[in-house]
Formats: C-alpha cells, sequence, structure tokens
C-alpha cells in the first residue's frame, strides 16, 4: 500500500502507551477493561485496583489524530505492539488506525486497526470514582506497586519527569488515592498539555 500521509496528520517514530497494558484488565468477564479507552482526548485504562487517564497531547498526537482516535478502544494486543514500536518504524493515523511503514520505503507495511467502544460495551463511569470530596485521613492502606506502574508511564509521557513530579491526594481511608502532575506542561506550540492522573483504589481491611 501506498503511503498517503493525510494533509492534517503527523508522522511518529516513537513507540507510544508504554506501561498502560499493565493497569487493564486480565479478567476475561471484563472485556470493556481489556484495553484502553480514548475520550474527550483523553486515554483511560482500568483493571478497577489502579486507573490512568492521560491527555493524548502528551504523546503529540494533533486535533486531527484526536478527533479520529474520540469514542475508540485499543485493546491489550494493540497496546503492546505500539508500545514496542522500533526507532525505524514510522506510524500514521487515519481513520483505518495506525498505518506502520520504514522511512523511505514509501510504503505501508501493515495497518493496526481500532475499533469504537461501542463494539466492546460501555465503558465505567469512572469519573464517579476520580471526582471525590477531600478528607483528613488517619491512614489508609492499598497496594504501592500500582504507584509504581503510574510513575512508569509518567515518565514515558513527561518531557521531564524529574522537574515536574507527581502530586499524591488521598481522599479517606475507602476512597482512591489520586496522582496527579504538579505543573503542566507546554507542547511545542507553546499550549498547555491537560492533565496526567492515576488512580489506586484502597484496600479494605476488616
Amino acid at each position: 500500500m501506498k503511503i498517503q500521509i493525510p494533509e492534517n496528520a503527523k508522522s511518529f517514530n516513537n513507540p507510544i502507551f508504554k506501561g498502560i497494558d499493565k493497569v487493564v484488565s486480565k479478567d476475561a468477564l471484563k472485556p470493556v477493561m481489556s484495553g484502553a479507552y480514548i475520550k474527550d482526548g483523553n486515554i483511560v485504562a482500568t483493571d478497577s485496583h489502579v486507573l490512568i487517564e492521560i491527555d493524548l497531547r502528551y504523546y503529540g498526537f494533533t486535533e486531527y489524530e484526536i478527533n479520529i482516535l474520540d469514542d475508540c478502544f485499543i485493546d491489550n494486543d494493540l497496546l503492546k505492539e505500539l508500545s514496542a514500536l522500533k526507532r525505524d518504524q514510522w506510524f500514521f493515523l487515519n481513520e483505518s488506525g495506525f498505518n506502520i511503514y520504514k522511512q523511505g520505503s514509501g510504503r505501508v507495511n501493515k495497518v493496526l486497526p481500532f475499533c469504537k467502544m461501542s463494539e466492546v460495551g460501555i465503558y465505567p463511569n469512572y469519573k464517579a470514582v476520580i471526582d471525590v470530596p477531600k478528607k483528613e485521613i488517619d491512614c489508609i492502606n492499598f497496594d504501592a506497586k500500582y504507584l509504581s506502574f503510574i510513575q512508569n508511564i509518567w515518565r514515558e509521557v513527561s518531557l521531564n519527569p524529574a522537574g515536574n513530579g507527581l502530586k499524591i491526594e488521598f481522599g479517606g481511608s475507602s476512597r482512591p488515592v489520586i496522582v496527579t502532575n504538579v505543573n503542566k506542561q507546554l507542547d511545542c506550540n507553546k499550549k498547555e498539555k491537560g492533565k496526567f492522573l492515576g488512580l489506586v483504589m484502597p484496600i479494605k481491611i476488616d
């Protein structure tokens, strides 16, 4: 297939969505959480214990690509394939999917398709978990390994992970731990990128 990059699209030669496959559900009874959901310019993934929400502009996507990806589902196999792309593998996005090619070849080697969320099911209302009132607490129990997952994903998307740290907020002993970026970043056009958000559900101890 001859390469025909859409006028408003960009070409990329870097892996994307690295680490997100670690936070999607592996439970066959939860197919809607077995991949990532893209909505309103953010990519969201959760396994019901940990959740991430990342502005797609962190990955360099333009409004053209963001509009194409809106309300789409990226399954776990596709997440892994996109995160494993080599530096000599370029891609651009169109309605057919992620078009992979080698620079100078003039041809698309393969197309990695995605589907609409409606073809898989209804994604959980994750906003209801994020938007909770904050209150003082004495202690909270949670699995710290999920903070490591969130930190590793942040390192992949942040321009300066050391200088732009993460903030942890506690909403209560039975509410999730919320992790957000401290400072907003600017993209190459000096436009602010949206929030990076991670969430870890508490472990309830009887």
